[in-house]
Parts: C-alpha cells; structure tokens; sequence
C-alpha cells in the first residue's frame, strides 16, 4: 500500500464517522483531563502539606514528618503517572477497536466501543508497565554527555516503530501483551523497517504543518488583540486536537489493516487445505457406503475333558453334465421252447417288435424310450362245479 492510499483510505475512514470520532476524542480528553486533575491535585497538597508542616524557619530545614510526606507525595505522583498511562491506552485501544471494527465490517462506528478496552485491562496495564520501565531507563541514559542521549533516541524511535501495532492487535485480536509485540514486529519485518518509520515521519510532519498553520493564525490575531488572539488560539488547539487526534488512529488502523495481508487459508485436519468445491455444472458422484464389517464369529466353549465337536467337511460340488446315449445292444430273441398259442404268440411278437423298433431308434442317436409293458392276456374264466345235490 503507497503513502498516498494510506492518507486517502484513513480520511475516508475518519470522514465517514467525522462526528462520532471528535465526540469519542472530545470525552477520552475530558475524562483524562478529570482524573489527571484530581489526581495531582492530590499529590501537591499532600507535598505542599509536608513542606508546611516539618519546615522550620529557625533551622531552614525539614522535620522528619515534613519529608516523610514529601517522598510520599513523589511516590504519589509516579503511581499517579502510571494511572493515567494505563487509562489513556485503555481509551486509545477502544478507539482502535471503535475504527477497525468499522472498517472491517464495513459499518459505521459504534459509540460505545469506546469503553470497551477497559475490559482488556490487564493486556494495556503490563504495556504502560513495560514502556513506563524503558523510559525510566533511557532517562538514566542521559546522564551520559552526547552518547547516552543519542543511545535513548534511537532505542526510542526504535521501539516505536516495531511496536507501533501493540495498541491495535490487543483492541482486535485481543491478544497479551508477548503476542502483541511479536506479531508487530513481524508486521513490521514484512513491510519494511524504513518504509513503516517514513509513513510515521510523513504522518508527523502532515500533522506539524498544520499545528504551524494555527500557531500563525493565533500569533496574527494576538497582535491585534492579545486577549482574542489567546482565546481564539486556545480554542483552535483544542479543535485541532479533537480532530487531528481521531485521524492518526485512523491512519495507523489503515496501516495495520493493510499490513495483515490476506487471510490464510483454512487448514485441515492433519495440517492439509480442504478440497476444492467441484465446479458448477459439474457431477460428482456419491462415494460408495463403506463395507459392513464381518459378523464376529462366537467362539465355541467346550467343557472341560469333552470331546472336540467333529470337524464337517464339505461335500464336493458336481457340475451336472449332458446325459450320454446307452450303448446300443442287438435285440435278443428268446428261443421258443414250446409252441406257444396264437394268444400268447402275440403279445411275444409285439415285444420283439418294439425291441427292434428301440434298437434302430438308439443307432440312429435317439434318446431310447422305455418300452411299454406286455399286455397280459385275460385269464380263461373259470366255473364252480354245481352244488350237490340234495340228499334224500
């Protein structure tokens, strides 16, 4: 993404939601403003009650209570400035999430997101702990003549940009503070050290023009009018703010969008991309139904000392085959031992015709008949003998 898409997509973020961003802007500064207020309205009475009450005037020195409360006063007011970061990047985190979520859901901003980092609160508290830590350190470092002051700068602009998307990755991805800072700076590496240090430098010196541009027209009405020109010029400043203010969160939300590049794709079981839909149009077919399993075979008890059920062999499978023709036996006549009567020579001669017949059926390859049964003659009819007759 160029410098110019990066200007013109975060103006088009902050102009579409122009109104509810400047009042978002306006209660984070008001609410800040309070608290910060309060609080080290606090902090100087307590130092300024301690200096009242152990100075002593005759000896020019403090009493033990009068110190006392003055280190606790400093106490007050490290703990106080650490309140107020902790606050002020809870508000800036809702602001993150108020525009990126907008931007992503292709939405207008939700007014209420605003509040919504406080329930992130842990996550923004070790932040301000660690930056409020490093700074501390790098004071130290300019105890040091030229070198230590060099050393804090660059470690400081350093810092700055590799960890330029802390803010946002919580307020969207709601991750810690360890997972925050690694990935921006992974997001970094990807687009480039340089080039995310000089959209920041362009960002800046857009934002310097400006604020140079009303500390001219404040300075112009001032010589007019002092007391004009100071109220005109305040209230200036605190419109630049309101609006300025949304518009780098916007401009940032803008980079870190453009910096995630596209969404992975979904990963699988076993680490492998799912297949692709088939084409429409297309016919797939159905996968064949799995195979049902085999019928678990029981195994058979036996008591003990019985005999072993007998093995069953099965009986070998006979193809049946084509009937074959009997072999073919000359008709046998019986000798005639005694003359038979034309009533018995008949059915003799009919069956030995029939046997001839089946003979030159079978020579010729027919499927024999089975020959008729001979007739039996009927029996001669026989007579009972008259009864007796009668005795006188």
């Amino acid at each position: 993404m160029s410098v110019g898409e990066v200007f013109s997509k975060a103006f088009e973020l902050w102009k579409k939601d122009v109104l509810w961003l400047i009042l978002a802007a306006l209660v984070i500064g008001v609410v800040v403003a309070v608290i910060a207020g309060v609080m080290f309205a606090i902090i100087f009475g307590v130092a300024l009650s301690g200096v009242g009450l152990g100075y002593s005037s005759a000896t020019n020195s403090l009493s033990g209570v009068g110190a006392g409360m003055i280190v606790l006063a400093v106490i007050a007011y490290i703990v106080g400035i650490f309140v107020l970061m902790v606050v002020s990047m809870a508000f800036y985190g809702g602001l993150f999430e108020m525009v990126i979520g907008a931007a992503k859901e292709d939405r207008p901003v939700r007014f209420g997101d605003v509040f919504s980092g406080f329930r992130k609160f842990k996550s923004y508290a070790i932040f301000a702990l660690v930056v409020a830590g490093i700074a501390i350190v790098l004071g130290l470092l300019n105890i040091l003549p030229v070198i230590g002051t060099i050393i804090a700068i660059v470690v400081g602009i350093w810092l700055e940009v590799i960890w330029l998307y802390v803010l946002p990755l919580i307020a969207d991805k709601d991750m810690t503070f360890g997972e925050a800072q690694a990935t921006s700076r992974e997001m970094v590496k990807n687009v480039g050290f340089w080039r995310t240090f000089g959209m920041i430098i362009l960002l800046m010196v857009a934002i310097w023009i400006v604020a140079l541009i009303i500390a001219l027209i404040a300075g112009a009405l001032g010589k007019a009018n002092s007391t004009v020109g100071s109220i005109i010029g305040g209230l200036l400043f605190i419109v630049f703010e309101a609006v300025v203010f949304p518009y780098i969160i916007c401009y940032i939300s803008t980079m870190y969008l453009g910096s995630e590049g596209p969404a992975p794709a979904t990963v699988g079981a076993y680490g492998a991309a799912p297949p692709a839909p088939p084409a429409a149009g297309t016919y797939t077919p159905s996968p064949a139904p799995p195979a049902p399993p085999a019928a678990p075979v029981a195994p058979v008890k036996t008591d003990a000392g019985a005999a072993p059920p007998p093995v069953v062999t099965p009986e070998p499978v006979t193809t049946p085959t084509a009937p074959t023709a009997p072999p073919v036996t000359p008709p046998v006549t019986p000798p005639v031992t005694h003359p038979a009567t034309p009533a018995e020579a008949a059915p003799v001669e009919q069956a030995s015709d029939q046997a001839a017949e089946s003979g030159a059926d079978t020579a010729a390859g027919a499927v024999p008949e089975a020959p008729a049964a001979p007739e039996v003659p009927p029996a001669p009819p026989t007579t009972s003998p008259p009864p007796p007759p009668p005795l006188a």
